[in-house]
């Protein structure tokens, strides 16, 4: 029975260890997530299109995109929401937003891994966020680059937009540039009609281009009836 009673005590107290372990950890990961979220300033349920997104708009909806169930489940249904699955919404996101302001930019795939890459750097930020209380460098770097325009834009925006055909091309490269500043400056207010006219240009020539290749199309199948008939 003593033998018993010792084997029961030991059991209790390794149950009591692992408690004192779990609670442990989930006091780091409370500590973390405050940390994040004071580094952050919250959440984002959605992006503002008003103005270009910074690193901070980006990775607030990152993380709004993490901790709430109803949109993990409709992002991805079949368990949690994964960080390849934020960076492809929020490049979808990112790249409307871009579009509207007529700005050229590289392609959604690149918008992802930029997205994935700039989450991988808070990631790495918070393994460490101990630390930070020493060494405080990384996190003042990181910290002044938040409100930093997430530029997606080619190298030579300015060249490509001044040979686009745009007659507002230099309204649209002031609006990036002063978008680039911080804080930014400005914002797309009154650009959705222009974007919406630009849409339907955009349309009515693909639409064009399309009634153009079935009339040739329709024209080429009469030439090879027409053909077939006086061969016969």
């Amino acid at each position: 029975m003593a033998e018993q009673k010792r084997i029961d005590t030991s059991s209790s107290d390794e149950h009591h260890d692992s408690s004192k372990v779990g609670k442990s950890t989930l006091r780091v990961k409370s500590k973390q997530n405050e940390f994040r979220d004071k580094l952050l300033g919250g959440t984002l349920e959605f992006i503002p299109t008003s103005k270009l997104p910074t690193n901070r708009v980006v990775l607030q909806r990152a993380r709004y995109l993490r901790t709430d169930s109803n949109i993990n489940r409709s992002v991805s249904p079949v368990g949690d929401i994964s960080d390849k699955d934020i960076a492809k919404t929020i490049a979808n996101e990112i790249d409307d937003i871009w579009e509207k302001a007529a700005l050229p930019h590289i392609r959604i795939d690149y918008i992802q891994k930029h997205v994935h890459k700039l989450m991988d750097k808070l990631n790495g930020l918070m393994k460490n966020w101990s630390r930070l209380t020493q060494d405080k460098e990384p996190l003042m770097s990181f910290s002044k680059s938040l409100d930093e325009l997430f530029d997606i834009s080619y190298k030579d925006l300015q060249y490509r937009l001044s040979t686009s055909g745009n007659p507002q091309w230099k309204e649209d490269f002031q609006f990036y540039l002063d978008q680039k500043r911080v804080p930014q400056v400005g914002s797309m207010i009154g650009k959705d009609k222009l974007f919406e006219a630009r849409q339907k240009r955009r349309e009515e020539r693909l639409q064009q281009i399309q009634t153009r290749k079935e009339k040739a199309d329709r024209e080429s199948t009469q030439t090879v009836e027409v053909n077939l008939d006086v061969d016969e």
